[in-house]
């Protein structure tokens, strides 16, 4: 357990959307330690977005994410806002050399978290937790970090949590408005590590078809303007029949959109976690990445996946077939849908 002096305490979480939600549950515990000090998250802005409405943090530092010469502008600048924040210390839930270099060149007196990527000696406190919590989900290694900061806690855990304001649920309000069907489903078909860990679009859109002509389902596809073209491939897979979100509306309009579906089908990605993290309940589709590690945390959740000889992998890109993401059919997940549902 360590002993911070008064002051504010830094919080730098994961920079992926989906590490980031399930960062929160530990962001949760750290509050429940703490209630009467200032916490301070620092973030990239694309997860920022994620704590914007979280009633338990009390200011964001948005670290920018530039390449090259202004790299080193941006990590001058996320420097001096921490400094000049006061802070009594800093837990880096992020694992990476660089959260442990902007605390130490803050001045911050005590800076704790795990010694990885060569950064024990920027940290005046770095833990070591039992290796066996490598073994566990990502969710409970965050909180284990958590628990060895301040010591373990009798109170029960806290599961990870987004918060949405009514203005976000205005707008998907708005967005589904003309969806006569009492079934929404949500289908978020990216995954920014690779390929590999992306079920084929023309699953998703076979899916999408059923869906809409078999429960008359509004299906809405969501996710990042990147994934533009895998979405207009599912589309016309599916007849036309699904709606796209990504492109047109923010990360928290999608989010207040997926928390009004009755399912979410994923691939292993942030959304994954993000709907997970709403308690709308998730398919999780996994191949060639460890589900015990990062399926969708909580009780309401299910994961598909077939057994094959060469997964978990984690590979960026299949070699070979691809068939641990091929071997799941696009029935099988309307049949568990279908079980959420219960229809």
């Amino acid at each position: 357990m360590i002993d911070f002096p008064p002051g504010p305490i830094i919080i730098r979480i994961p920079n992926w959307i989906g590490d980031a939600v399930m960062a929160s549950a530990a962001v949760r515990a750290l509050r429940l330690r703490c209630p009467d000090r200032k916490l301070v998250l620092v973030a990239k802005p694309w997860v920022a977005d994620l704590y914007s409405r979280s009633t338990i943090i009390d200011a964001i530092i948005r670290h920018d994410h530039r390449r090259g010469p202004g790299r080193l502008i941006d990590l001058v600048s996320v420097v001096r806002r921490i400094r000049s924040e006061r802070p009594a210390g800093a837990v880096l839930i992020q694992t990476a050399f660089e959260s442990a270099l902007m605390a130490f060149l803050a001045g911050i007196p005590i800076r704790t978290g795990l010694p990885t990527d060569h950064r024990g000696l920027l940290l005046s406190h770095p833990l070591h937790l039992d290796p066996s919590i490598r073994s566990r989900h990502l969710v409970e290694e965050y909180l284990a970090v958590v628990d060895a900061v301040f010591g373990p806690s009798s109170a029960p855990a806290p599961l990870p949590g987004v918060e949405l304001s009514e203005e976000d649920r205005s707008r998907a309000r708005d967005l589904i408005a003309d969806c006569a069907s009492p079934i929404r489903v949500a289908l978020a078909p990216g995954a920014a590590y690779g390929s590999a860990k992306r079920w084929p679009p023309v699953s998703f859109g076979k899916l999408a078809g059923m869906l809409s002509r078999d429960l008359n389902a509004m299906v809405f596809l969501v996710g990042g303007a990147g994934e533009l073209p895998i979405m207009n491939a599912i589309r016309r897979e599916s007849g036309d029949t699904a709606r796209i979100m990504a492109g047109q509306f923010d990360l928290m309009t999608q989010a207040a959109i997926i928390e009004a579906c009755n399912v979410c089908v994923a691939n292993d990605s942030g959304l994954l976690h993000l709907a997970a993290a709403l308690d709308t309940p998730v398919i999780g589709l996994f191949g060639p990445t460890d589900a015990s590690r990062t399926h969708p945390y909580g009780h309401r959740h299910r994961v598909l996946r077939e057994p094959v000889d060469c997964a978990p992998c984690h590979r960026r890109d299949c070699p070979i077939d691809h068939r641990c993401m091929l071997r799941i059919t696009p029935e099988h997940v309307f049949r568990e849908i279908q079980n959420i549902i219960e229809i």
